[in-house]
């Protein structure tokens, strides 16, 4: 039968945390485009398109969030404290990374690296780095904190997406590999410390959530079809860990 047309309020009602998915996944891929080691010319201007492209979707969901919210008083603090999407709230943070860290490679040109007179744009990415530090370490602990105050959750009921809330952390150390290259040797130092301490911190929490999940997979079999690709979140710390580690060896 068909199902009436919803009017646009009532679809905002189910805008979820979760659509900043969309933008996370988008802008590793414009990050992708510039660490190909093959270039050719209009690779950079393709790469250009989709940082592009990755904006106007931040600013889309966001506001789509900010319309919901302002719409519906209370869901804010009812979608934070929802048992499964909460845990996509992280997702917001991890979108930022990517803008940071594509920030930083479209955008940063060879004068602003200038280690005697660095560039506006530089002094802007090292601000945007220790504020995404604190944010993340804030969503991190005050995340948690709620989930083992308030909820009551089995081990039958694991997924991966109990691994969101330490990701913004571990990014942390990803986003000072990229942009630890072109600050200044004063600001780099430090922003590699910070990177490596985050990046290992984020590795350590996600390790022990990563076992959980096996344990939950011994215990109580597969999770449902449409649960199951999320498993895959379980291969991004490791990952990111040794990217992270290269970058920052590097810089």
């Amino acid at each position: 039968p068909a199902r009436p047309r919803l009017p646009l309020r009532r679809r905002l009602a189910h805008f979820t945390w979760a659509w900043y998915t969309l933008t996370m996944s988008t802008g590793g891929l414009a990050l992708l485009i510039d660490a190909q080691p093959h270039q050719f010319p209009g690779l950079r201007q393709i790469g250009l398109a989709v940082y592009a492209l990755i904006a106007a979707l931040f600013a889309l969901v966001t506001s789509a969030l900010a319309a919901r919210f302002a719409l519906f008083p209370g869901l804010l603090a009812a979608s934070l404290a929802h048992p499964r999407e909460g845990f996509f709230f992280p997702t917001a943070f991890l979108s930022l990374a990517t803008l940071i860290t594509s920030t930083q490679r479209y955008c940063v040109r060879a004068d602003d690296a200038d280690p005697e007179a660095p560039g506006a744009l530089l002094w802007a990415i090292r601000a945007a780095f220790w504020a995404y530090v604190a944010l993340a370490t804030g969503v991190a602990v005050g995340q948690y904190s709620y989930v083992f105050a308030a909820h009551r959750l089995g081990l039958q009921a694991m997924m991966p997406t109990w691994i969101l809330p330490i990701f913004p952390i571990m990014l942390s150390g990803t986003i000072a590999s990229v942009v630890s290259e072109t600050q200044p040797a004063a600001a780099r130092v430090s922003i590699v410390v910070a990177g490596l301490t985050c990046q290992g911190l984020g590795l350590a929490v996600a390790s022990m959530m990563c076992a959980h999940t096996v344990g939950r997979l011994m215990q109580s079999g597969l999770p449902h079809r449409e649960h199951r690709p999320g498993l895959f979140v379980c291969v991004g710390p490791p990952a990111f860990t040794a990217l992270a580690l290269i970058g920052l060896a590097l810089g």
